[in-house]
């Protein structure tokens, strides 16, 4: 792929963006709606006031209210992060409602940190009660998942080891029986074995030829 069809590649992402965004003019203001999901799995909407030589956006307090309903409360260390990622994208609270203002030139950056701003504001859904006790009952589930299949690697390693012991164990005692044996037996008389019938003699010793 050559550089200019990699670029064609870009703008064709700029195409679909544009392509996808749609407004509704609401008096002074503009209703703009862009495919970017939400937490509710909608696309991001804010609103744009058009101004001489400024811009202004605003969600009209649509995303803290979102993380309302999702059951978050906002704590001071919940509210420490929000104001972190609004200063990150030089943002303004005013109550509920998240704003923006900029200079008319620099809208499209302007618009491009306001999106980001909101989507990484409705991310802290994920700090919402009920999001956070299903995840640390999953992870104390997987971490006692993980601590139970080791203590039965290890128990099953031991077992091994008791297994395989005990088999050597077992060999080692068939062996000296059965030299305890010979030893035995080389110390007997010949007559003392039975002779076979088929060999001339009865199964019960050796035939009396007197």
């Amino acid at each position: 792929m050559t550089s200019s069809d990699f670029d064609s590649l870009i703008r064709s992402y700029g195409k679909w963006l544009s392509d996808n965004t749609t407004y509704t003019q609401l008096d002074e203001w503009y209703e703009v709606n862009v495919p970017l999901l939400d937490e509710d799995n909608d696309y991001t909407q804010f609103y744009v006031k058009p101004g001489k030589n400024s811009v202004t956006f605003s969600d009209d307090c649509a995303t803290l209210r979102r993380l309302e309903s999702h059951g978050m409360t906002v704590t001071e260390s919940r509210l420490a992060v929000l104001k972190d990622i609004l200063n990150q994208f030089g943002i303004e609270r005013n109550g509920d409602e998240l704003t923006l203002t900029s200079d008319t030139a620099d809208f499209a950056d302007a618009k491009n940190r306001f999106l980001q701003a909101i989507i990484k504001v409705g991310d802290m859904s994920m700090l919402a009660n009920p999001m956070c006790r299903r995840i640390l009952q999953m992870t104390f589930v997987c971490s006692l998942m993980r601590t139970t299949y080791g203590m039965w690697k290890a128990l099953s390693s031991v077992a091994s080891l008791v297994c395989c012991a005990s088999m050597t164990l077992c060999c080692r005692l068939r062996v000296n029986r059965r030299n305890d044996s010979a030893h035995l037996l080389r110390g007997l008389p010949s007559d003392s074995f039975p002779v076979p019938y088929f060999m001339g003699g009865y199964a019960g010793g050796t035939k009396d030829t007197k």
